[in-house]
Parts: C-alpha cells; structure tokens; sequence
C-alpha cells in the first residue's frame, strides 16, 4: 500500500510538471505567432494587432512587438513567467520612453507648422491622428510616440516646455545607460571617454607614420629622380667623344 502511494504521488508529480512545462511552452508559442504575424502584418489579426499596439508605441510598435516574442522565448526556455521590473529592463523602458517622447516632440513640431491646432491637448490630438488613420483620412501616417509619447510629451511640456522636454529625453537616456549597465555615469563616461582618445591617438599615431613613410617614398623618389638625371648627362657627355674618336678612326 505504500509503495502504491508512492507512485501515486510520483506520477501526480509528473503530470504536474508536464501540465506546467506545456502550458508555458503553449503561452510562449502563442506569443511569438502574433508578434510573428503582426510584424509581417499578415491579414486582418496582423492589421489589427499592428494598429492596437501603434495607439501605443505609434512609430515605434516594433519594438513592443520585439518584446512580446522575446517575452514568448524566455517562456518556452525559462518555464517561468519574466520579471518584468529588473534593473536592465526599467534601464530598457528609460530608453524607450526617451525615443518615443522624442519621436512626439517632432510630430508636434512639424505639425505645428501647418498652422494652430483646433485643441490645445497634446493627447486629443494624438487620439484623433489615430483614429483618421485606421479611417485612412490622414494625410500621414505618423504618430509619432503614440499614446505613450503625448502622455509622457504632455507632461514634460506641462511642466518643463518643449526645450525642456528635449532636456528630459536626455536626462531618461543616461537614466536608462546607467540602469543597463549598472555602473554609475562617471565610470561609463569615464569609459567612453578613455575609448575614444585611445581610438584619437591610435588614428593619429597611424596618420604620423603614414606621413613619415610618404615624406621617405618622396626622398627616396627625388633621389632616383637625381641619379637619373646626372646618368642623363653623363651619357651625354660620353656621346661627343665616342662621336670624335669614330671620325678619327674613319680619317686614318
């Protein structure tokens, strides 16, 4: 009877892991097919994905789309479900929400040039841009950061102006750097920096060598120029006295 027990409890075991290694393989799988055919934008799933996740990210939907078969993966390999609030993954949102506040601050910019807009509100504005596109009554196709980028565009402007905004794409890059790399801003600039003048003094070290081996091609070329020239001369003055001892030979 214990024995039976046991390999109950076994194969119970067993069949839970199975359960749960096929339903992550499954969700992955499920995953990486839609982000697959939303990226190819393959009929009316793939159109209609393109658009949901475009209301969000706007130009940049692809990288949501990325995320979402990366996010596929690491379910089928890991059999767990992501963190999502890692240190190198909110280092990765930084980043992207700086592209996608910068990608809104120039649609509003270009579109300001066509003259005032009917409503003030950044985020109106990016709704009805959205809503004529999937009627296709947009003259352009360009959402700039999408929803995402008139909320974080709204705010920035709201509090900072548009030049502050600009400040605030940069302050979320080297936000974003230092969370990828988790070193502090001093060691990686520290790090560029000592890349770059090595890089500078490796060019300029070559280009120093390169120009002491043109000015050594340019002697060298000046002395053979020279050596030419007199061996010119030497044969033409051999050539008179060859020419007299042959008329005194004939004479005789």
């Amino acid at each position: 009877m214990i024995k039976l027990a046991k390999n109950k409890r076994k194969k119970t075991k067993r069949t839970d892991t199975l359960k749960s290694t096929m339903k992550f393989e499954v969700m992955g799988l499920v995953l990486i097919a839609l982000a697959a055919i939303a990226i190819a934008n393959l009929g009316a799933v793939g159109k209609s994905s393109v658009l949901f996740v475009r209301f969000f990210m706007g130009e940049w939907y692809i990288l949501l789309l990325l995320g979402v078969m990366v996010s596929g993966f690491y379910l089928m390999i890991k059999r767990s479900i992501p963190v999502f609030l890692k240190r190198q993954l909110i280092g990765i949102y930084f980043l992207t929400a700086s592209i996608l506040l910068l990608s809104h601050v120039k649609l509003f910019e270009n579109l300001a040039g066509g003259g005032p807009f009917e409503k003030p509100s950044v985020i109106s504005n990016t709704w009805e841009l959205f809503w004529m596109e999937v009627r296709g009554a947009a003259s352009t196709s360009d959402l700039g950061g999408g929803m995402f980028g008139a909320i974080l565009f709204a705010a920035s402007y709201f509090l900072f102006d548009q030049a502050g905004s600009r400040i605030c794409v940069l302050i979320f890059i080297l936000i974003g750097i230092i969370l990828l790399t988790g070193k502090s801003l001093g060691d990686t600039l520290g790090k560029v920096f000592g890349t770059v003048t090595r890089f500078m003094s490796e060019q300029w070290q070559a280009f120093i060598d390169d120009m002491k081996t043109w000015n050594q091609d340019k002697k060298e070329k000046r002395k053979k120029s020279v050596l030419n020239q007199k061996k010119s001369k030497n044969l033409k003055n051999e050539n008179p006295y060859a020419k007299r001892n042959l008329s005194r030979s004939l004479r005789r």
